[in-house]
């Protein structure tokens, strides 16, 4: 499970599957499920994780899109702005 704020991945066990608070066996890329986790703290727990098995552990990776604004003073007064788009890291 993971990435945690430090990129890192966690192995857990799921003791059961919700889907609609019914209980279920199996979940499939796209689904909304409640997962009850082994060894896991809810304080360990953030939105965006992901489950994955222990053979396909992605590198850690952190993508999002914004825009900024960064005003830069010019000599006649007048601020000029530059925006981007998109920040990897």
């Amino acid at each position: 499970m993971g990435p945690d704020a430090n990129g890192n991945y966690h192995p857990t066990s799921i003791k059961s599957i919700q889907r609609k608070r019914a209980n279920v066996t199996t979940a499939e890329a796209g689904q909304t499920v409640s997962l009850a986790l082994k060894r896991t703290k809810r304080q360990q727990v953030r939105k965006g994780m992901v489950m994955v098995k222990k053979t396909d552990e992605p590198p850690p990776r952190r993508e999002c899109f914004v825009d900024l604004i960064q005003q830069f003073p010019r000599p006649n007064g007048v601020n000029q702005q530059h925006t981007s788009s998109k920040v990897k890291s």
